[in-house]
Order: structure tokens, then C-alpha cells, then sequence
């Protein structure tokens, strides 16, 4: 398979399968890229490390760990995103916006609603300084 074929067997999974049958769609798509790009290959990694394209699969992997009510991993996951993003694409880009609203959702979910009201804030200060992110904003 091309690499673009994986991402959307990717996209598939995300809105086709749930739960168990999801994780082990992953995991055989893990293998196959492992086997046709290589162990040590960019593509099986889904992304540079250190780069935009991985942080936002750690960013969809803290998702799911949240979805899952894994919080400390999901955690732990939603800042390695944010530090990704913060290397990557900078603290003033719609991504780290994003990933900082993830982040407040999870604190949202644990019942830490200081955290989570700072940590919107952050983000909505990210989306102010977009003006072409209007939209974002006002949702925000």
C-alpha cells in the first residue's frame, strides 16, 4: 500500500470502528506499514517525530485515551502533544490552540475545572491573535 492509502484506512477505522475492533484495526495497520516502509521508517512512525504530522497522532492517541477514561495517560499524551506542537508549529498556531482545548476537555472530564478555565483561556488567547481564525474564536 502508498502511505496515503494508510491514512485513509486511518480515517476509516476512526469513523467506522469503536472499541476493540478499532484498536486492532490500528495495530494490523501498524504491522503492514512496519513491514512495507520499514521499523525505522518515517512513514511507520505516522509522522516525524518532533514534527506537526506526530503530534497530532499523539494528539489523537491522548484523545483516545480519554474517550477511554484513561486520564492519567491522556494526560500525559496531551502535553507531550503540546510540547510537539510548541516546537513544531510555534504557541501562536491554530494546532496548539487545539491541542490546549483538548487538554481542558480532559481536565473538564476529571472534574478540574480551574484547570480546565485556565487552560481555555490560554487557548482562546492563542485564537484572538489569529484574525483569520474568527470562526475559532467565537466558538472558543
Amino acid at each position: 500500500m502508498e502511505f496515503s492509502d494508510y491514512i485513509r484506512a486511518i480515517d476509516r477505522a476512526y469513523s467506522e470502528l469503536r472499541g476493540e475492533e478499532q484498536e486492532a484495526r490500528f495495530l494490523a495497520l501498524g504491522e503492514d506499514c512496519r513491514r512495507d516502509f520499514g521499523e525505522g521508517s518515517g512513514e511507520y512512525a505516522l509522522g516525524r517525530t518532533g514534527g506537526g504530522d506526530y503530534a497530532t497522532v499523539v494528539n489523537n492517541l491522548a484523545g483516545a485515551l480519554r474517550l477511554r477514561k484513561r486520564f492519567e495517560e491522556s494526560e500525559r499524551e496531551f502535553l507531550r502533544c503540546l510540547d510537539l506542537y510548541r516546537v513544531s508549529v510555534g504557541e501562536k498556531h491554530i494546532l496548539y490552540a487545539g491541542g490546549l482545548n483538548n487538554l481542558g476537555l480532559l481536565y473538564l472530564d476529571r472534574g478540574e475545572t480551574e484547570k480546565a478555565a485556565g487552560v481555555f483561556a490560554q487557548a482562546a488567547g492563542v485564537l484572538a491573535g489569529l484574525p483569520d481564525k474568527r470562526y475559532e474564536y467565537a466558538a472558543s
